[in-house]
Parts: structure tokens; C-alpha cells; sequence
């Protein structure tokens, strides 16, 4: 699972990945589908092209975390 949040108005717009699955939170609410653009437009009620900027705000977050998730992954175990 890799998991991130951005600044959205006062509060943060969580965002995580399990598998094939994308999971958006904004306090309390929460929506998941398989595209991220879709939870988003579900979870904020809105299908204007912010939601997409949204979307890629958030994985432009996630992108560092999962590259060091992966890394760490491929390092050999030390005994």
C-alpha cells in the first residue's frame, strides 16, 4: 500500500493505493474505485477538470514514496 496526502481547503485529501485499488479520504468521507479520477469525482461530488489536477497532485506525492518503498524492497536482507 503506498499512501500520501495534499492541502485541500483547510484540511488534507488523503490518497492511497492498495493493488489495483484507489482510495481517496477527506475527513470522514471516503470513496475507492479502480481510477483515482473517478474516486475523487465521487468523494468531492464534482466532475470538473480540477478533479484531474487533484488527481495528479496526489500522485505526483505518491511517486517518491512508492520509489523508496520499491527500493527498499530490492535491497538484499542482511543478515
Amino acid at each position: 500500500m503506498v499512501q500520501a496526502a495534499i492541502p485541500y481547503r483547510g484540511g488534507e485529501l488523503e490518497g492511497c493505493r492498495e493493488g489495483e485499488v484507489w482510495t481517496v479520504r477527506l475527513g470522514e468521507l471516503e470513496e475507492s474505485s479502480t481510477y483515482l479520477d473517478f474516486a475523487l469525482a465521487q468523494l468531492l461530488d464534482d466532475e470538473t477538470p480540477r478533479v484531474h489536477h487533484l488527481a495528479a497532485r496526489l500522485i505526483e506525492a505518491l511517486l517518491p514514496i512508492e520509489a523508496q518503498q520499491l527500493q527498499h524492497q530490492a535491497e538484499p536482507a542482511r543478515s
